[in-house]
Formats: structure tokens, C-alpha cells, sequence
């Protein structure tokens, strides 16, 4: 898995399959980018030879494009390559695509689209808790073309998920409206996605708050080491968890690198995807804890 990375895909891997992830640290690398398609491969062989020395198999590439924490998308060729990579390998790669339609920068690309589909080793997810905001419905979904991953997870899953009538039919009559779909739902989700990323990242210009500019998602990867510089190390827990129990206290939670195995130091997932007006108390919480402890600092 390329990090930084969504850590909760970790938990679910993990605990609830019995595998274990290893991670490819690609995060000094235009990961996005065509132009480091070189880079990324290289940094994906290293970690598969490392993890073969200690005894593991790897068997799949999971990845999220648009990518969560960084809010960018992949170009079409850099994941054609990484899927050439997985075949040429006997990897499958399985791509998450759950932020497909809050993508308004940049072209989007989905994994189904390239031309080497259909493969039996690619396999796309998709849920409508983040594009349609319908959490309370609990509906996921897999594309593939493998036919023996499909029976296995009916076998395995299928009778322990499935979705409820209830669920199934308001969902297809609400897709079933495709003017409305097209024309104001997806217009009107990206509309207001870039009004609300505009005014977080004035924001961030006007706190001196370093970012990483983002096309799709609902959050911005945020730079708060100066911040982070202000508290002292600790064996117990790290200073970007110190700042992170600071901000807590201040009445805002912003998710620290460690939830998106991160190594970069003072990194944290700033979510922007509010109403103007808890917007603009977040932010108003956020700047004065950061300048409580500017202040703490001067008087130090």
C-alpha cells in the first residue's frame, strides 16, 4: 500500500482478514504524476523484496485515486503502469474509488477506464457514503471481472452484507434520475466543494499554514510542523499527537499523520467539507488554539 494512506482501509484489512499490510513510502514522490512513474515502480519492487526477505507474499496493491489524506488524482498513465506492474507480477491491484465524483480539478480517471480492461486482476470499490453523503445506508460495492473472486466473496460475505430491500430500491429509484444526477446533483456537489476548498485555503494562506493543492475529496493535507515544534518529544507519544490532544481540547479534531501512516512530521488531514457556518467556527477554534501556543512560546 502506497502511503501516506486512508488508515481505516489498514484496520479493515487487517483485522478482519488476517493479512498484514506493508507499506511503500512514496510521499517524496509526485506519486500523481506520469513523470514518476519510475520512481513509484522502483519504490514498489523495494518494499515487495523486503517484505519477501521477512517471509511475507504480497498479493495485491491497494490504493485510493482520488487519494485520501492528499485530496489528488492519478493520471491515467501512472496507473496503467502500476497495473502492467501487478500483471507482469501476478498482483492484483485493488483500487478505491469512493471519492469518484467529488473530483473537480483535474481530470479523473477511473481505473475501469483503461484500456487494458477488462483484466481479471484489477478490482475497483465504490460506496455512496462520500459522494452521495448516504452513510446511513451502509452500501459498498466491488467491480471486477474475476469471476472466481466474485463467487468466492458471495461465498464467503455475500449472505452476511447484503443490502436491504429498503436500501436497495430508494437508492436505484434516486440513481434513476438522470437529469437531476447529471444536471444539479454532481454540478451542484462540485460547485460548492471548490467554494468551501477556496475559503480553507485562504485560510491556510492566511495562517502561513503550508498545504498540498488538492482536486477531488473533501479535506486538504496540511503542514502544521511549526506548530508541532513547539512541543517537546516524549517516548509516549509523539509531538504531532500532542498537538493533535491540544487541538482536541480547543473543541477541533484534526486527524495527525499516524492515522494515515504517514512519516512526514507535522502532517495532519484538514476536512473543509462543512456548512459556512461550522466552517467558520472550525477554523476560528483552529487559529486560536495554534495562536495559544504561539504565545505560550514567547513567553517561554
Amino acid at each position: 500500500m502506497p502511503t501516506p494512506a486512508y488508515g481505516m482501509l489498514v484496520d479493515v484489512v487487517q483485522k478482519r482478514n488476517g493479512v498484514k499490510c506493508v507499506f511503500s513510502d512514496v510521499e517524496d514522490i509526485d506519486q500523481f504524476s506520469a513523470s514518476a512513474i519510475d520512481d513509484i515502480l522502483a519504490a514498489f519492487s523495494i518494499t515487495i523484496q523486503e517484505a519477501e526477505r521477512q517471509g511475507a507474499s504480497v498479493k495485491v496493491i491497494l490504493m485510493c485515486n482520488p487519494h485520501n489524506p492528499v485530496g489528488k488524482c492519478y493520471d491515467a498513465e501512472v496507473l496503467r503502469a502500476i497495473l502492467r506492474f501487478c500483471c507482469e507480477r501476478g498482483l492484483h491491484l485493488v483500487v478505491d474509488e469512493i471519492y469518484a465524483l467529488s473530483a473537480f480539478g483535474e481530470t479523473w480517471s477511473s481505473a475501469l477506464s483503461l484500456d487494458e480492461m477488462p483484466t481479471d486482476n484489477l478490482h475497483v470499490l465504490y460506496g455512496i457514503s462520500k459522494d452521495w453523503g448516504l452513510n446511513g445506508l451502509r452500501m459498498g460495492f466491488m467491480i471486477s471481472y474475476n469471476q472466481h473472486v466474485l463467487t468466492t466473496l458471495k461465498q464467503a460475505v455475500g449472505r452476511f452484507t447484503r443490502f436491504s430491500h429498503l436500501s436497495e430500491d430508494f437508492f436505484i429509484s434516486f440513481l434513476s434520475d438522470h437529469s437531476f444526477i447529471d444536471d444539479v446533483y454532481i454540478p451542484t456537489l462540485r460547485q460548492r466543494l471548490i467554494a468551501t476548498r477556496t475559503k480553507a485555503t485562504k485560510f491556510l494562506v492566511d495562517s502561513k499554514i503550508p498545504y498540498t493543492p488538492s482536486s477531488a475529496g473533501f479535506f486538504l493535507w496540511v503542514d502544521l510542523s511549526s506548530w508541532t515544534d513547539l512541543f517537546p518529544g516524549a517516548e509516549s507519544e509523539s509531538a504531532d499527537l500532542q498537538l493533535a490532544r491540544h487541538l482536541v481540547k480547543h473543541g477541533v479534531f484534526l486527524q495527525p499523520n499516524k492515522a494515515f501512516i504517514s512519516k512526514k512530521k507535522g502532517c495532519f488531514r484538514f476536512a473543509y467539507s462543512r456548512d459556512e457556518v461550522t466552517f467558520k467556527e472550525g477554523t476560528d477554534r483552529l487559529r486560536r488554539a495554534l495562536d495559544e501556543l504561539e504565545v505560550a512560546d514567547c513567553e517561554l
